[in-house]
């Protein structure tokens, strides 16, 4: 069963760039968000679900890839972690998300050897919030793993939870 976003969430229709698929579930429903700023999805997988009942948006793992050519924007680390979390933030603002209203991390690291440099990436994406009264925001719970592999080689992939603001 398809339904318009618009029937869930008015102002998710007005965000440009946006397609938007829900589907009927036995226990809740979930959305479909993608984002035209985010490199398309390269396996069977969405950018991100909604759950507008709990509000929880479920980010897929986001590469440093460059969103019009699909390609890892660089070989150096640091680099992958600044774009993938771009992409990441892309695909939030289409829940009308922030990184602020992110909960949990996922970061997976090809090597170990660049924990530090993702680190120190990282952690600008999720030092402040925006507002009138900016304050240093509450980093998201987080794990982190090194792997074999990562799809198109790439040095690091991150995925998040994200909680809708009320």
């Amino acid at each position: 069963m398809f339904a318009r976003l618009s029937l869930l969430r008015p102002t998710l229709s007005t965000v440009p760039a946006c397609s938007v698929r829900a589907y009927g579930m036995r226990h809740t429903d979930k959305v479909v968000l993608e984002s035209a700023a985010a490199p398309a999805a390269i396996g069977p997988y969405s950018q991100a679900i909604l759950v507008p009942s709990s509000g929880q948006v479920h980010v897929s793992g986001c590469l440093g890839l460059d969103p019009k050519s699909g390609e890892l924007v660089s070989a150096n680390v640091a680099e992958q972690a600044a774009r993938a979390l771009e992409n990441m933030q892309a695909v939030l603002q289409e829940a009308d998300c922030s990184m602020a209203d992110v909960v949990k991390c996922t970061v997976l690291l090809r090597s170990m050897d660049d924990f530090g440099a993702v680190n120190e990436v990282y952690s600008r994406y999720f030092s402040t919030q925006s507002g009138a009264e900016a304050a240093p925001a509450a980093f998201p719970a987080r794990i982190c793993y090194a792997v074999s592999g990562l799809p198109k080689n790439a040095l690091v992939e991150i995925d998040a939870i994200a909680q809708q603001p009320k």
